[in-house]
C-alpha cells in the first residue's frame, strides 16, 4: 500500500496544518463580522431591522437557528424550507456514521496497521493488507452507510410532499393558471380554445390568453416601466426639495455617468420624460403589429376558477383528450402548472426550443472541459508525494527543506483552488444559461444548477479521482511495468481521503467565516449607494433590498459533498468526522443568510427539487461504483459476490424512493389535497379578474400600465 513521502513527519495527512491555518483565519475574522453586523444592519439582517435582538452580539443566534418548518416556508419559500431541512437531516446522518467511524471502525483499522504506516494511514482502510477477510468489515460499514442514506432520502421525499402541500396553503393567483404549450400556429382564436377545454373537461375556464409573437415588445415595456419609476422618483425629489434634480447620463450601461469626464449634467425629469415617451411609441407600434399579425409560438395561459380544475387538466389532459381528438390540434397540447407571475420571463416565450437546446448543449460541454482542465493542477498539487518517483528527488528535497511549505502546497493549496473556483463557477454557469432564454426563473436556475453540478461532480470528484489514481498507477507501473494487479492494490486511498478531509476542514472554518462576512455584498451595496447618492429614494432603498438566495448553487454542492463523504466514510472514517464540522458551520452560515439576508423565493416549480433528488441518486451510483472498484482491488474475490447484488438492490430502492412522490401523498398527506381551493385570496371574483389580467399578454404589454399596478413589480425586480 501507499505511504507518505516522509512518514515520521507527515503523520496526520496534513490535517493539522490545514486546521491551524483555517482556525486562525476564522478566529481573526469572526469578531470582525460580529462587529460589522451591528455596524451595517442593512447588509447583514435587512429582513429583521425592526428586531432589537439583532443589534446585540449573541441574542439573535438562538432565535435564528430555531426558525424551521412552516415559518421558514412562509419566510423563505419552498426551496429555503427544503434546503434547510436537508441540511438538518444530513447532519443527523453524519453524526451517526461519524460516531460509528470513531468508536468502531478506526480502532479496528488501527489494530490491523503495520508499524511502518503513519498515524493517519493506520486509521484508514490503508491499514488493511490487500485480499484480507477483514475487508468484509469495511464492506459491512459501507452497506450500513447506504441503508442510512435510504432513510435520509425517505425523509427528504416525505418532507418535500409536506412542504409542497403547505406551500399551496399560502395561496396565490398562479394556482389557478395552467400554461398551455404546442398550440398549432394556425390556431389563433382564444375563445375556441377555451370552449374546447370546457367541452372536454366539464370544468369552468375563465380565459385563454395566447402569448403573441412580437419583436422586443416585452423588453420595451420593461424599459418603459423602469424609466417611469425613475421619473416618478425624480418628480418626488422636486416636490420635496423645490430644486430640479440633475445627473450625468452614461452611454455605457454598466458605468456611472459621473465616472466619464465627457458626460455633462442634464435635467433628470426632462431626460426620463423623453425616455418614457420614446419607449411608449416603440411599444405601441410593435404591439399593434403583433396583434394584427396574430403570430405566436404555441404558448398560452389558461385561467381556471379553482386549483382543483387546474390540476385536473394539467395531470390528466392526455386522458381527457384522446389521440384522435384533432380539433385545434388538442391531442398534441401539453399543459403544465404556471409559475408565479414574478418568475415569468415574458420576453423569452418566443424563443424557439431547438435554439434553446443547442445553447444548453454548448454551455454544458464548455463547463465539462473547464472542470477537466481545472482538475489537473488540483490533482498534481494534492499528489506531490506520488510525483517523487517521476521527477526524481525534487519533491522529497522540497519536503526535507521546508516541511511546512510542502504541507501547505499539498494539503491547503489545492483546497483553496477548489474553493476559489467553486465561488466563481455559479456566476459563470448562470451567465452562460441566460442566452438559452428560459421562460421562467425556475427553469433558468435549474439549467444553471445542471451545469454547476456537472462542473463540481467532475472537477471535485470524478476527474480528481481519475487523475489522482492515474498518477498512482503511473508511479507503480513506472517502478514495475509487469504488475498491473499490484499497481491497483497500491493505490493510495488514504491520500485521496486526506484531500477531502482537508477540504471539509477548510470549508468548515475558512469558507464559513467568509459566508458570514459577505464581503462582496457589503462592498457592492455601499459602492452602489455611493454611486446613487444623488439618485431617487427608491433607487437608494433598492440597493439594500434583500436578494433571492441562489439555492441552485447550494443544492448542487450538497449532492457532490454528500457523494464524497459517503464514498470515503468507510475507507477514511475521518472524512465523516470532518463532514460533521463542515455541515455544522455551514448550516449556521446558510441559516443566517436565508433567514436574515435573503428575500422570499417565490419559486414553486418542482424541477429544481427533482433534479436535486436525481443528482443525489446519481451520486449514490457513483459511490457504489467506487466501492465496487475498491473492494475488487483490495478485498478477497468472494466479496464481489455480495457487493454487486447488495449495491444493486440498494440502488433500485433509492430509485423507488425518488419516484414515489404520489405514493407519499396518498399515504401520509391525504388531508392536504385541495387546500388552496379554500384560500380566500383566490376565491373572490375580483381576485380571479386580477389573475386574468396578470397572465394576459395584452395587459402585460399595455402602454397605459402604471406603477400602481401590482403586476408591474415583475419587470422592476
Amino acid at each position: 500500500t501507499g505511504s507518505a513521502a516522509n512518514p515520521e513527519d507527515e503523520w496526520d495527512g496534513g490535517l493539522t496544518t490545514t486546521f491551524v491555518f483555517s482556525f486562525l483565519v476564522f478566529a481573526l475574522l469572526m469578531p470582525i463580522w460580529l462587529y460589522w453586523r451591528r455596524k451595517f444592519p442593512r447588509v447583514y439582517y435587512p429582513r429583521k431591522l425592526d428586531d432589537p435582538d439583532q443589534d446585540t452580539f449573541t441574542r439573535w443566534i438562538i432565535p435564528t437557528i430555531l426558525v424551521r418548518g412552516n415559518y421558514l416556508l412562509k419566510h423563505s419559500g419552498i426551496n429555503g424550507a427544503l434546503y434547510m431541512q436537508w441540511k438538518e437531516l444530513s447532519l443527523v446522518f453524519l453524526v451517526v456514521i461519524g460516531l460509528i467511524g470513531i468508536l468502531v471502525v478506526m480502532p479496528v483499522y488501527y489494530s490491523q496497521a503495520p508499524s511502518s504506516l503513519t498515524f493517519f494511514d493506520s486509521i484508514t482502510a490503508e491499514a488493511i493488507a490487500p485480499n484480507q477477510n477483514i475487508t468484509w468489515f469495511t464492506f459491512i460499514f459501507a452497506v450500513i452507510i447506504a441503508v442510512g442514506f435510504l432513510f435520509l432520502l425517505f425523509f427528504h421525499r416525505k418532507g418535500y410532499v409536506k412542504a409542497k402541500a403547505h406551500h399551496k396553503e399560502l395561496g396565490g393567483g398562479y394556482l389557478l393558471v395552467a400554461e398551455l404549450n404546442d398550440i398549432p400556429k394556425s390556431v389563433t382564436n382564444e375563445e375556441e380554445i377555451r370552449q374546447l377545454i370546457v367541452e372536454k373537461s366539464n370544468e369552468e375556464v375563465v380565459k385563454v390568453a395566447i402569448i403573441w409573437d412580437g419583436e422586443d415588445i416585452e423588453k420595451n415595456q420593461e424599459k418603459r416601466l423602469k424609466n417611469l419609476q425613475l421619473l416618478k422618483g425624480h418628480q418626488h425629489q422636486l416636490e420635496e426639495t423645490g430644486e430640479r434634480p440633475m445627473f450625468r447620463p452614461s452611454p455605457i450601461k454598466q458605468v456611472p455617468g459621473f465616472l466619464l469626464c465627457h458626460c455633462s449634467k442634464v435635467d433628470a425629469i426632462n431626460y426620463y420624460e423623453k425616455k418614457v415617451r420614446k419607449k411608449e411609441a416603440k411599444l405601441t407600434e410593435a404591439r399593434k403589429e403583433a396583434l394584427d399579425a396574430k403570430r405566436h409560438r404555441g404558448n398560452a395561459f389558461v385561467i381556471f376558477t379553482s386549483n382543483e380544475a387546474r390540476d385536473k387538466i394539467v395531470e390528466n389532459w392526455s386522458e381527457i383528450c384522446g389521440p384522435h381528438d384533432t380539433d385545434l390540434g388538442a391531442n398534441k397540447w401539453k399543459f403544465e402548472a404556471a409559475k408565479p407571475k414574478d418568475e415569468i420571463y415574458w420576453k423569452n416565450y418566443n424563443t424557439p426550443s431547438p435554439r434553446r437546446r443547442l445553447i444548453q448543449v454548448a454551455g454544458t460541454i464548455f463547463v465539462l472541459f473547464l472542470a477537466m482542465f481545472w482538475s489537473i493542477p488540483v490533482a498534481l498539487l494534492s499528489n506531490l508525494e506520488n510525483l517523487d518517483g517521476i521527477f526524481g528527488n525534487a519533491v522529497n528535497s522540497l519536503f526535507q527543506y521546508t516541511p511546512f511549505v510542502y504541507s501547505l502546497l499539498q494539503n491547503l493549496a489545492p483546497v483553496l483552488l477548489q474553493l476559489a473556483l467553486f465561488a466563481f463557477a455559479p456566476y459563470l454557469c448562470l451567465y452562460i444559461s441566460k442566452p438559452e432564454k428560459h421562460k421562467n426563473r425556475s427553469d433558468l436556475y435549474a439549467s444553471a444548477m445542471v451545469k454547476y453540478w456537472i462542473f463540481i461532480i467532475f472537477n471535485f470528484y470524478i476527474f480528481y479521482l481519475l487523475f489522482s489514481s492515474g498518477l498512482d498507477l503511473a508511479v507503480a507501473l513506472f517502478t514495475d511495468q509487469q504488475e498491473i494487479r499490484q499497481a491497483f492494490e497500491g493505490l493510495n486511498w488514504s491520500l485521496y481521503g486526506a484531500f477531502y478531509c482537508n477540504y471539509l476542514i477548510t470549508l468548515a472554518l475558512y469558507d464559513a467565516v467568509f459566508s458570514f462576512l459577505q464581503i462582496k455584498r457589503l462592498v457592492k451595496k455601499y459602492l452602489y449607494r455611493y454611486i446613487l447618492r444623488h439618485g431617487t429614494e427608491q433607487e437608494k432603498n433598492a440597493v439594500f433590498a434583500p436578494r433571492t438566495y441562489k439555492y441552485f448553487v447550494s443544492f448542487a454542492k450538497e449532492t457532490v459533498y454528500f457523494a464524497t463523504i459517503m464514498t470515503f466514510a468507510p475507507i477514511v472514517p475521518l472524512v465523516a468526522v470532518c463532514g460533521i464540522l463542515a455541515y455544522v458551520m455551514n448550516y449556521l452560515a446558510d441559516k443566517n443568510t436565508v433567514v436574515l439576508c435573503s428575500a422570499f423565493d417565490p419559486s414553486s416549480g418542482k424541477k429544481m427539487i427533482f433534479i436535486f433528488a436525481l443528482f443525489i441518486d446519481i451520486s449514490m451510483i457513483l459511490t457504489f461504483l467506487f466501492w465496487i472498484f475498491f473492494f475488487s482491488s483490495q478485498g478477497p474475490s468472494s466479496i464481489m459476490f455480495a457487493a454487486i447484488p447488495a449495491f444493486g438492490i440498494l440502488w433500485v430502492l433509492s430509485i423507488g424512493l425518488l419516484v414515489s412522490t404520489r405514493l407519499f401523498e396518498r399515504i401520509f398527506f391525504k388531508d392536504y389535497s385541495g387546500l388552496a381551493v379554500e384560500n380566500p385570496l383566490i376565491n373572490s371574483k375580483s381576485s380571479i379578474d386580477d389573475v386574468s389580467l396578470a397572465f394576459t399578454w395584452e395587459y402585460i404589454t399595455d402602454p397605459a400600465r402604471s406603477l400602481e399596478d401590482k403586476a408591474v413589480q415583475q419587470f422592476l425586480d
